[in-house]
């Protein structure tokens, strides 16, 4: 641990069949497979290293792999948590200024990158809230008028700038004027997702404490 950083170390280890150094370009591609014959031993789509390589970068962290045919191989994962720095409050927060609990909300989660629906789905999961998703505009436009959400968070790099456009497209929707809507945004991209809209800014990659924040204040607390 170093300047409210903690480092950690994943290594998982087999003793299988292991494999020739290949690049990581190669590697980590999608749909790669060491044995492309359809008389390979072993099955296997070739995408869970590309997933795996996926997840890793989200949380800010390494993949590295080493292995030797006939040894097995090994795969370290190494990533950095920032610490939060716990300061002394001057009196507890009272639990009556929330008016809600997580899981009486359902979040609407719009993206259309799967693997990071899986990401933002796991954490409000373990927030306690309940979670719909949508791959695109059409489909969260439809869900929202079918269903009660408290909440929607919306990925900015949907396709043809879908993203800035549904946040008025979703407030101009019945009942839905006050809705919150969080924009998951890079910093280099929030001019591409400026909208006229009364919407709220994650910074991607989404920081836990950050949407655990942003919802107690504008979903469960407002």
């Amino acid at each position: 641990m170093k300047d409210n950083r903690l480092s950690l170390s994943f290594a998982v280890i087999d003793t299988g069949i292991g494999f020739t150094d290949l690049g990581e370009a190669t590697l980590y591609q999608r749909f790669f497979q060491l044995d492309g014959s359809m008389t390979r031993e072993y099955g296997g789509l070739g995408v869970g290293l590309a997933i795996c390589r996926q997840l890793v970068e989200l949380l800010g962290g390494k993949l590295t792999h080493r292995s030797e045919p006939g040894s097995g191989s090994r795969f370290q994962l190494d990533v950095e948590f920032e610490l939060p720095v716990v300061e002394p409050a001057l009196a507890p927060t009272p639990l009556r200024d929330c008016i809600r609990a997580p899981q009486d909300c359902t979040v609407l989660l719009v993206d259309d990158n799967s693997v990071n629906q899986l990401v933002m789905r796991g954490m409000l999961l373990k927030l306690g809230f309940r979670v719909r998703a949508a791959d695109n505009a059409a489909v969260a436009l439809d869900c929202l008028q079918r269903e009660t959400f408290e909440a929607v968070l919306i990925d900015c790099q949907l396709p043809t700038h879908e993203g800035a456009s549904l946040c008025c497209q979703i407030h101009a929707l019945p009942g839905c004027a006050h809705l919150p809507v969080f924009m998951l945004a890079l910093s280099a991209d929030r001019e591409l997702c400026a909208t006229d809209a009364p919407i709220d800014y994650l910074n991607k990659p989404v920081k836990f404490e950050d949407l655990q924040s942003a919802l107690e204040r504008r979903v469960l607390c407002c």
